[in-house]
């Protein structure tokens, strides 16, 4: 931010070395007493606006504060914002967690459901095939039953079972009852075989039946199990879903906030620095005053000294006169001319116009007083002379130097205070390699001042030299374009 100096009056007196000091003749101590009421008077407003620069400083202490505790506040708030998105995005993790696992055993109950399926399918076959076993052995077992009827109904037909005894008798020989008995035998054999095959097929068939029958019952219960238990884990799957869908909503308007926060921290971290450098620039107005201050007493007190100084000297030429006029009434009367006096010194000569400064430097001028684009677009309060490093840079007139030190962007700099024909100038020289002067130093036109260089903002040696018409008070409207007040540009 651009430092804005705000100073009513800014009066420091020109202070003339010795060898330029007026007589009485020309200089009356009425005007001495005048130049000392309006030094005081300078010095009063001085106190004024050094109580404004306290008061505005102690508001822009007030305000840095309550700027303090804004970012303090927001600070607080983000920080329990970033907790509540550190929380949230842990959540969203634990619920992409839960429905990375809900899915994991959804698929595992689909490839239970699909192995089911094919188990039920392979079921499905079984009990074709055992259907068609089971058709197979019913028609079996209605042969045998017809076998076992037809053997009952001959048995019946010949009287009942057939004795031992009658194949005896009925034998023709010995032969013929070996095979009588023989036979007999192997048909009662061949009957009981029937009947056990004809009972063991039966109970395959029953137990079959009944197998096919459960496992179907259980499948069927199975895979009506998985089936519910795949929704419910879908439904759940769903509802977690939707709950990260509102966690994903919460972190967004989560970092909405944070973004908002973060930029009003750094609006209140820029209103801080501009504060900062308000302050700093009060402090600088402060110190210019002081300086100011110091110079006035010290004008003050040289203008008390000449006012002395020329008193004494009337008091002498009153004594003086006195002397020659009893001289004159003790002595004769001469003929001719009465003596002579020599009159006074005249007084030392004063810049007139607006010619009123020397040229600072030696170097060709390489930016004028205007606005320029570069190397920034602004307004340019001065005059720059290009030269080495190293170049002397001298007062352009008599003053006393309100500022000797390192400021910002000017880098090294001196500023000058100066009273010319009752009006009161400071001429600024920034960017110097090094300064010879201190604050509070009178120095006389054409007195070695510094060195050119290239300190704060600078894209090399030169010296940027500005006339502030009132007194010194950073970019204000009382910079004034240097060269028409310079006696040879």
């Amino acid at each position: 931010m651009k430092k804005k100096v705000s100073l009513l009056f800014l009066a420091i007196l020109l202070i003339i070395s010795s060898s330029n000091v007026p007589t009485y003749e020309a200089s009356s101590i009425k005007e001495k007493e005048q130049k000392i009421k309006e030094l005081e008077q300078k010095h009063n407003d001085l106190k004024k606006n050094e109580k404004s620069i306290n008061e505005k400083k102690s508001e822009t202490s007030e305000k840095i504060e309550e700027n303090t505790k804004k970012q303090s506040s927001l600070q607080s708030e983000l920080s329990v914002l970033e907790e509540s998105l550190q929380a949230t995005e842990q959540k969203i993790t634990n619920k992409e967690v839960e429905i990375s696992s809900l899915q994991k055993e959804i698929n595992s109950l689909v490839s239970k459901v699909n192995e089911i399926e094919r188990e039920i399918e392979e079921l499905h076959n079984q009990i074709i095939e055992l259907e068609t076993e089971i058709e197979d052995v019913t028609i079996r077992m209605e042969k045998r039953e017809n076998l076992l009827r037809e053997r009952l109904r001959s048995m019946q037909f010949s009287g009942g079972a057939i004795t031992y005894l009658e194949v005896f008798l009925g034998a023709k020989s010995f032969t013929d009852l070996i095979s009588r008995v023989t036979a007999v035998n192997t048909i009662m054999k061949q009957d009981q075989v029937l009947i056990d095959e004809h009972k063991a097929d039966k109970l395959t068939l029953e137990t079959n039946i009944k197998i096919v029958s459960d496992k179907q019952v259980e499948l069927n219960k199975n895979k009506k199990e998985i089936i519910v238990k795949k929704e419910e884990i879908e439904d759940s799957k769903q509802l977690l879903e939707a709950e990260k869908v509102k966690l994903v909503a919460l972190k967004r308007e989560l970092d909405e906030q944070s973004k908002q926060k973060e930029r009003l921290l750094v609006q209140l971290q820029r209103e801080e620095e501009d504060l900062r450098e308000y302050e700093i620039s009060l402090e600088d107005e402060q110190k210019i005053i002081a300086a100011q201050a110091a110079a006035l007493e010290k004008a003050k007190q040289l203008a008390q000294q000449e006012k002395d100084r020329l008193v004494q000297l009337a008091k002498e030429e009153e004594e003086r006169k006195k002397r020659e006029e009893e001289e004159r009434k003790n002595q004769p009367p001469e003929s001719g001319n009465g003596g002579e006096h020599s009159s006074p010194p005249p007084e030392a000569p004063v810049p007139s116009g607006d010619k009123i400064f020397l040229r600072p430097t030696t170097g060709p001028i390489t930016s004028y007083y205007g606005m320029r684009t570069y190397p920034r677009n602004r307004m340019h309060y001065g005059i720059d002379f290009g030269n080495s490093a190293g170049t002397p840079i001298v007062a352009a007139a008599a003053g006393v130097v309100s500022n000797a030190r390192y400021m910002g962007e000017w880098g090294n700099t001196v500023v000058i205070t100066h009273y010319i024909n009752g009006q009161t100038f400071s001429t600024l020289y920034a960017h110097m390699n090094g300064f010879n002067v201190s604050e509070g130093q009178v120095v006389q036109a054409g007195q070695q001042i510094g060195i050119m260089g290239s300190t704060g903002f600078s894209t090399g040696p030169h010296l940027h030299f500005e006339v502030h018409k009132g007194g010194f008070a950073g970019y204000a409207t009382n910079a004034v374009n240097p060269y028409p007040y310079i006696i040879n540009p």
